[in-house]
């Protein structure tokens, strides 16, 4: 039997009169008794569009007269929370069968069924009160019918199934096969699609749609997508229009297939070393794949390994040696080149790879003025390398850029730099070393989060950490975490009862500080 759930909320509000405390079965028997259509709602706690439609259209007197005239309305919880009642909780399963069975992926949905029970109408996304009137007159045209992908996708599986290939369909099933997480299904079309197209002359294999899918799945060198990648490079970046594309999946499938399992290996030899068995994973790319995607490859493990254990002058130095040797499109990898950018700011403390940062990220401006993070980004990158002036300069139009909505607000970093002061502190940006920078820290104050642990590492709560120079005090959550007002140089005193007591120094790294208490008096 299926049962939906309905949210329970305030009915004042809303012109459309919601039912509540009927399962689906009955409904569809209220239905049909009635000769009336059923309206359902399907929303979740978190959707802000769900809310809009609540204040906005709902409440509205013409659609509150027409959905009540010709449809009986409820509302469909579709996530679980902590908060459900009882009747939400017991309708969970139920839930999940409809949302499987519709492929809902977006809310707000709405589903109209007929007298008859069968779904005639659907559409997703807030509508005005005049669009959700024009929905609920559609959906009661006579002969208006829906056609359920789910069913014509599980119609073409069973005769695929039986042997048959309607390759022109095979787009469609493997989009629906990832969408209902019919992985083996998937995998198997995926791989005939793939022989189909390899009878196909190079310059008509592809298409946006097919390689946006491919682009979410990952293939082992002896597959005939893999070789795509590799050999129709060319083609493939300029239908997608985006130089690079296609040795970006090739080297996501190298990273899933080789390079994750020996991260997870090198972690299990060694819990806490910096260092990884280099030669060996040069060794089993090269002998996979050849030494061209090799090398390239085995730079972005390299600075991903660093990135992982927290060396961030590591990480900077081998994403800027691939940078350099592979000269990326600018525009096409213009939010790579940024990440690079912005954790070489936070982190890395070496003025050559900051300034070869700073460089990259001029290009990168250049190539995408809208986007004022990016300014935003090589403002700070000159800024930590003592650019002082051209920062300001860069930062300001970053601030004259900045729309309602957009990006972010750097005007407080701009007034941070025309102070001279430090930027970004509350991000745990590192300053150690970089006294070249001229930034002063005289009078400056900022926020430091502290952590406690036991010696078996375990967080600590209920830890007292006291700044002795201005005497506040903070206790640390379940998490062993806290958070307290410093200026450099600051002591921190952390105390437990029945443990020894820990001194910490604020220095220029922003980042958490860590304290493990241990028994003593």
């Amino acid at each position: 039997m299926l049962c939906l759930s309905f949210v329970a909320q305030a009915q004042t509000e809303s012109a459309i009169h919601w039912t509540t405390g009927l399962g689906f079965k009955q409904l569809m028997e209220k239905a049909k008794q009635e000769n009336k259509y059923v309206f359902m709602d399907c929303e979740t706690t978190w959707c802000v569009f769900c809310k809009k439609m609540d204040a906005e259209t709902y409440p509205d007197k013409a659609v509150g007269d027409f959905f009540n005239d010709k449809f009986i309305s409820v509302k469909v919880q579709f996530d679980q929370t902590d908060k459900d009642s009882a009747e939400v909780k017991s309708w969970y399963e139920d839930a999940k069968s409809i949302s499987k069975q519709y492929i809902l992926d977006r809310y707000p949905t709405y589903l109209v069924f007929s007298p008859q029970g069968e779904v005639v109408h659907m559409a997703t996304g807030f509508k005005t009160p005049a669009q959700f009137l024009e929905f609920g007159k559609e959906a009661i045209q006579p002969g208006k019918t829906y056609d359920n992908p789910v069913a014509k996708y599980n119609k073409l599986i069973e005769g695929y199934k039986a042997g048959e290939r309607k390759y022109d369909q095979f787009l469609f099933m493997q989009q629906m096969a990832d969408k209902l997480q019919d992985n083996d299904i998937r995998k198997k079309i995926t791989r005939d699609h793939a022989d189909y197209l390899a009878t196909l002359p190079r310059e008509k294999r592809y298409t946006v749609e097919i390689l946006r899918l491919w682009q979410n799945h990952r293939f082992n060198p002896k597959h005939p997508i893999f070789g795509f990648y590799r050999d129709d490079a060319d083609i493939i970046d300029k239908v997608m229009d985006f130089p690079g594309f296609a040795r970006s999946s090739l080297d996501d499938s190298v990273h899933f297939i080789k390079v994750d399992p020996f991260f997870e290996e090198q972690t299990k030899l060694n819990p806490n070393g910096t260092e990884a068995d280099w030669p060996k994973l040069e060794k089993t790319l090269t002998e996979t794949y050849g030494d061209k995607i090799a090398q390239r490859n085995l730079l972005n493990a390299r600075g991903e390994w660093c990135a992982m254990h927290g060396d961030s002058n590591g990480a900077a130095k081998y994403s800027l040696i691939w940078l350099n040797q592979y000269q990326p499109d600018v525009k096409s990898w213009c939010n790579p080149i940024n990440a690079t950018g912005w954790h070489a700011f936070l982190g890395c403390t070496d003025q050559k790879s900051l300034k070869e940062c700073a460089q990259w990220m001029e290009k990168v401006v250049a190539a995408n003025p809208e986007r004022t993070d990016f300014m935003d980004t090589y403002a700070s990158l000159l800024y930590k390398t003592g650019q002082r002036e051209k920062a300001i300069e860069a930062e300001t139009q970053a601030v004259a850029r900045t729309v309602p909505g957009g990006f972010g607000d750097f005007a407080p970093t701009l007034e941070l730099m025309k102070k001279n002061q430090p930027i970004y502190a509350d991000y745990g940006t590192n300053w150690e070393g970089t006294e070249s920078s001229g930034v002063n820290w005289d009078g400056f104050v900022f926020e430091r989060a502290v952590f406690v642990k036991t010696e078996d590492k375990k967080p600590f709560a209920g830890v007292t950490v006291t700044n002795k120079r201005t005497n506040e005090s903070k206790t640390t959550t379940e998490k062993g975490k806290t958070t307290i007002n410093v200026m450099l140089g600051d002591v921190l005193v952390v105390t437990n009862a029945g443990f020894a007591s820990q001194e910490l120094k604020v220095g220029k790294n922003c980042r958490g500080m860590l304290a493990v208490l241990k028994p003593g008096n």
